[in-house]
């Protein structure tokens, strides 16, 4: 617990991970900075605390694992085992470890779908898919996988510095489902936490592939957007959406550190309790 649990009752608090990567010793190779196989201590130390706090929901924002399906099994059971409720957004890292297999990935994490929304305590949650457009929901060396490596090459020399194999984007149907979603939080005067793998702000190598299209139907006039929260940079950071905080969650895996959040909303402000090398902010009436 912290100052924020005695400075009123949020109205609902939820535990955040990102980029735990794990991998069994010997399963990925050495990294200078990633450790891999102590991601799985890591995320059980995380539950610990969870469950030391009276929390809705706890949400992975993607690449849970490293690079194989086999790793998946022992962080799913440690999440598991902690009181509440677990979301997951998919990585980049986590469609790796299924050969970019999109149906797969989504089954054995257990998710309503690629990207799916639900309403809480009159709030609205919604979880994108950013792995599309690039190559990573494709099988690495198919044909469709040389198109989109050979258009994002094309892009990378047209000055896109975030056309990169390891970022995806929103596609099509998907930015359609969320302008509704959108319309409807705001109908129902129910502010809106996005959470999704990749940064859409700044536009530099680790943001989403369509950034700037994203970031329009974000940012829209009337859209009752609260936070957009994710992973991907494992450095962390914050940008703004508008008015809005855009926060990137520092990675577990990187360093013998560990990395995680509690956040909490109230009526007036969100605030965000960082554990290890996780930053603690707070915003106010402008992030409302």
């Amino acid at each position: 617990m912290d100052d924020d649990a005695n400075d009123g009752a949020p109205i609902l608090s939820f535990g955040v991970v990102a980029d735990c990567q794990y991998a069994a010793e010997g399963r990925s190779a050495p990294h200078p900075v990633r450790h891999y196989p102590l991601s799985r201590a890591k995320l059980a130390e995380a539950v610990a605390t969870f469950d030391a706090d009276d929390l809705a929901f706890v949400i992975s924002l993607g690449d849970l694992i490293d690079s194989s399906a086999d790793d998946l099994p022992p962080v799913l059971e440690v999440l598991a085992g902690g009181r509440a409720p677990v979301r997951h957004c998919l990585g980049n890292h986590d469609l790796a470890g299924f050969g970019g297999d999109l149906d797969a990935a989504v089954a054995a994490f257990g998710m309503p779908g690629s990207y799916y929304g639900w309403t809480e305590l009159g709030h609205r949650f919604l979880v994108l898919d950013t792995n599309r457009l690039g190559v990573i929901d494709l099988a690495p060396g198919s044909p469709a996988w040389h198109r989109r490596a050979a258009e994002l090459d094309r892009r990378l020399a047209a000055g896109e510095p975030q056309a990169l194999p390891w970022n995806g984007g929103v596609d099509p149907d998907q930015l359609a489902w969320l302008g509704d979603q959108l319309d409807e939080a705001a109908a129902a005067g129910e502010p809106v936490l996005i959470f999704a793998h990749q940064p859409v702000t700044p536009v530099y190598d680790h943001a989403v592939l369509n950034a700037a299209e994203l970031g329009a139907v974000l940012t829209r006039p009337g859209v009752p957007l609260l936070a957009y929260f994710c992973g991907h940079d494992h450095s962390g950071g914050l940008s703004r959406l508008g008015s809005s905080p855009a926060v990137t969650f520092a990675g577990m895996v990187d360093t013998e550190d560990n990395a995680y959040a509690i956040v909490r909303v109230y009526p007036d402000r969100l605030t965000i309790t960082g554990y290890g090398r996780e930053a603690t902010r707070t915003f106010g009436g402008e992030s409302r």
